[in-house]
């Protein structure tokens, strides 16, 4: 019996982990101070990175704009920061907004790449001094991220510590008389 569990246990790791091993982190840690009279951070992607800058198109660029401490968050963000690890995807409540006090932390975001397609990811924002911290966005079109995370585990990680938890489940186990 504890052999099945232990058994239908790890295979539920590995195939859990397989919905997700196309998934492609672009990562983003230079802070960017947006200045009070328009400043702006834009966030654009090839497919394979994500941007920011200091300039773009607000009309269609997805964007974060400080224009006399009003920020304007466009066109698709989640109203207000979440919690570390949560699921940033299409279920998640996207929409423009602005606010004159805005929240530090995490703040999900959706890029459309058209055609119905979109890339997920999330900004780390300090608030009190209009500041992105990080960014980080899943490159792989249509599959969620998780706020705060940075890079997905490769799945020989996931193997070993599988291996590791049956070898230990071995060890201790009771000996033959």
């Amino acid at each position: 019996m504890k052999k099945t569990i232990l058994a239908l246990a790890l295979l539920a790791g590995l195939t859990s982990f397989a919905g997700n091993a196309k998934a492609d982190i672009s990562y983003f840690n230079t802070p960017l101070t947006l200045s009070p009279a328009g400043g702006s951070a834009y966030f654009t992607t090839d497919g394979t990175s994500l941007f920011v800058s200091s300039s773009g198109n607000y009309s269609t660029d997805l964007s974060l704009q400080n224009y006399y401490s009003t920020l304007y968050f466009n066109p698709s963000f989640t109203t207000s920061p979440v919690p570390s690890g949560y699921v940033i995807s299409s279920t998640s409540t996207l929409t423009s907004f602005n606010t004159a006090t805005p929240s530090s932390g995490y703040y999900g975001f959706a890029i459309n790449l058209g055609s119905g397609n979109y890339d997920y990811g999330w900004v780390n924002l300090s608030g009190s001094d209009y500041t992105v911290l990080s960014a980080a966005l899943n490159t792989t079109p249509n599959q969620s991220i998780l706020a705060g995370q940075t890079a997905v585990p490769e799945p020989s990680s996931y193997a070993l510590l599988g291996l590791g938890a049956l070898a230990l489940v071995i060890a201790a186990r009771p000996k033959a008389a």
